[in-house]
Formats: C-alpha cells, structure tokens, sequence
C-alpha cells in the first residue's frame, strides 16, 4: 500500500496517506524524489544523481551535497513514508509499492482504448510536470524538458481521440472543451480549430465560430507564418453567409459599455488626440469626417482611438466598431459588415433601397433573410449597393458621432463613430501599422 503519493503535472505536492501534506525546505530534494519517483523499482547510481543535479561541484562535494538532501527527504517524512527511499551501496531509489505518483496512472489511462480512462486521463494532466520548477541545473533540465515534451505529447493525443469520441456520439458540450483543452496544448492545430468553429456552429454559437477563425489566423501567423489552409478558409466563407439564428451569440458587444481595454495614460499625444476631438465636434454639427492614424506597432494608435471611443459614448454617441483581421480577405467590406451588425443598423440601412439593391446588401447581410430582385430589373450595376449600404451612414438625419476599428489584411485598423438617432454625418477614423 502507497505510504507516500506525489503530484508531478502542474505542480509538486507531496501528500501522506492521510490526505496531510508534506513539505521539504529546498527544491533540489523535491527534484531529487521526483526523478526518483518516476522510476519507480530503478535503482540509481549515486554518482549519477550527484551529476544531475550538482553538476558544477567537484564530485566530493557533490556527492555530499546528495546526502544531504537525502537526509532532508527522510526528516521531512515520517518514518514510515520515509521507508519508501531505499539506499543499496552506491545505488539510490524509491519502493514501487511505497510511492503513488499522478504520472504514472496518467500514463497508463492515456494509453487505454477506453473514452472513460482517456476522461481520467485528461482529469490528470494538469500541467506540464513540475510546471514551475526550474533548479538551474543543465543536466536536470534537459531531463525535465524531454519528460514534459514526451508527457505532453501523450496528453495532445489522449485529447485528441477523447475529441473524436465525442464528435462521434454526439456530445458536443464535452467536445467543445475537450477542443479547448486541446488546443491551449497546441494552439496550432489548424485541423482542431476547424472543429471547434464546426461544433460552435451546431450550438447555434455563429459568433464563437468567427472568433475562432480569427483565433486561428492570429496563431498559424505568429508561430508559423503561414495563412490559414484553403478548407479552413471555405468553412468560414460558409460560415459568414450563414444565417444567425434567433438568439445567436453572433452579434458582437454593444458598444454602449466601457470598451477601453488599455490603462496606458496619453503621454506625448495631446496633439494628435487634439485633432481626433476635433473629427468628433465636427460630426456632431454634421460634417462628416474621416481620420487615418499611421505608425509603426505599439506607438499608442489603439489608445489614442479607444480614448476617442470612450469619449464619444460618454457623449451619447453610438459607436460601430469594426475590424479586419490580418491575412483576411475572405469577404468584401468586412469591417464595414462587422460594425453596422455590431450597431444593430442593418435593417435601417435598406427599408428605403429598391429591391435590386436590399438583394445584394443580403450577400453580406444574410440574417436579412431571401430578397429576390423584382423581375425586369437590371442588376449590372447592383455591384454599387454595398457602397450605397454603408454611405447610408452618413445619410439621413442627426448624427452626434462614431466609431468602428479593427486590423486589416495589411495590418491596418480603422474605427467609426456612430449617431445618437439617424445616420447623418459621421467621424470615420482608421489606424494603420507602418512596415
């Protein structure tokens, strides 16, 4: 029976048979038992051990320094879980039957067939092995990054017939966070980010499937390079011209809540922000506006537009927000689509248009539902009815100021103002990255 059980993934707990938890006062014994531990029944040369974990000593004193934290292993324990630690001449090791570890049973219910053993399997990992400890030992942590790669590894492929399983049978909750949970492994599973928007989108969640594009994008660009796969693409497509459904999450935020996401002061940039005040007076009074923010990365051009947005819905003001995301291309108009469906306008945009013009803005609009053309009616230049769409912002009425913003496929981001009632003039006001 175990005396001793040991947590390894995701920390480095100690706990007796009772349920009380044990403590040693320096990181190189708990290394010590760990490496031990994970060889159970193996019995260790004691100069290998010294080597491991006191490597620049010379071999006299690293050979003490092991007895010395052996010694501090079997003070911390009582004397029966002391016994598990078994010194045999020049060998060291720990008794398999004295010795739980989480490691262990994690890695026999990861190798099982069975979808519950591959639950308890992804309840056991819970992080990398001995996430967080770092005994500055090159021997040792080059043991320690192979381990947690090999374990790792045994995780991302548990998890993924888990997903699998669950796909098959229809349960697409667990699913959905078993893809979760996958992916915050190996955020680059181009094939898993693929389910994730297709389980969202069977929940009706439309909205957390174009995250979860954009998601993807964002991590194929930054640890590959690489743009999304041509079947990724399409399923957005098909997912854009989707109808939402009554009730989908698909509409983003309301804009009438604090957006500022920066706590970042405006230092050196009361002169620009100045100028961006200004484009908002301006609208107010109805003169439509238009502002572009240029600079390189990271100079404060999302600050300076999320002051402005928190000023003008202080104001009253509704803001549209809109974004177009890096390597996307995939949909004309996109930012304009994102931030007239976030202002909740798109109805008001078209109950004047003829029915030539109501049937294209329904390609970019697709919860307007089927508007057929009148019969007779020439649609070669029906083209122009997304440009007539979005200039029906600055259309009719009284507009008190806006804003979307949003990153583009060359790195751009823009931002519109919106209207306190109808759409009359408005501040448009876009940044851009400098390459």
């Amino acid at each position: 029976m175990a005396v001793l059980r040991l947590a390894l993934l995701g920390t480095f707990e100690a706990r007796l048979d009772s349920g009380s938890a044990v403590t040693f006062p320096r990181k190189k014994s708990e290394a010590l038992l760990a490496y031990l531990a994970l060889q159970p029944g193996r019995m260790i040369a004691r100069d290998k051990l010294a080597a491991l974990l006191w490597g620049d000593a010379s071999d006299e004193r690293a050979r003490h320094s092991l007895r010395q934290a052996l010694v501090t292993l079997r003070q911390a324990l009582p004397r029966a879980a002391a016994a598990c630690l078994v010194e045999e001449g020049d060998n060291v090791g720990v008794s398999p039957t004295a010795v739980e570890v989480d490691v262990t049973r994690f890695e026999a219910l990861a190798t099982a067939a069975s979808p519950e053993a591959l639950e308890r399997a992804a309840a056991l990992y819970r992080g990398d092995l001995l996430e967080g400890m770092s005994v500055a030992e090159p021997p040792f942590e080059e043991w320690l990054r192979a381990e947690r790669e090999r374990l790792r590894e045994l995780a991302i492929e548990s998890l993924a017939k888990l997903l699998a399983h669950h796909a098959r049978t229809d349960a697409v909750e667990h699913a959905v966070q078993t893809a979760i949970r996958l992916l915050g492994l190996e955020p680059a599973q181009e094939a898993v980010h693929r389910t994730l928007m297709r389980l969202y989108a069977r929940q009706n969640r439309r909205g957390a499937a174009l995250r979860q594009y954009q998601a993807c994008v964002g991590v194929l660009e930054r640890e590959l390079g690489v743009e999304p796969e041509a079947e990724t693409r399409q399923l957005y497509r098909d997912l854009l011209q989707t109808r939402p459904h009554v009730g989908d999450d698909v509409e983003p935020r309301r804009l009438g809540a604090p957006v500022l996401t920066s706590d970042t002061a405006l230092v050196g940039r009361v002169a620009e922000y100045a100028t961006l005040r200004q484009r908002l007076a301006d609208a107010s009074r109805g003169h439509g506006t238009i502002g572009i923010l240029d600079g390189e990365a990271g100079v404060g051009k999302t600050r300076l537009v999320e002051a402005l947005i928190s000023e003008a819905t202080n104001a009253g003001g509704q803001v549209l927000l809109g974004r177009a995301h890096e390597n996307e291309e995939v949909l004309p108009l996109g930012p304009w689509v994102d931030a007239l469906r976030a202002g909740r306008v798109v109805p008001g945009l078209i109950e004047d248009l003829d029915a030539p013009w109501r049937h294209e803005l329904a390609r970019l609009f697709p919860e307007l539902g089927p508007v057929e053309p009148e019969p007779g009616i020439d649609l070669s230049d029906a083209s122009d009815a997304r440009g007539r769409g979005s200039g029906r912002v600055g259309g009719a009425g009284r507009q008190e100021g806006v804003l979307p913003q949003g990153r583009g496929p060359e790195g751009a981001r823009g931002a519109v103002p919106g209207s306190r009632s109808r759409y009359s003039s408005c501040s448009k006001i876009s940044t851009g990255r400098t390459r």
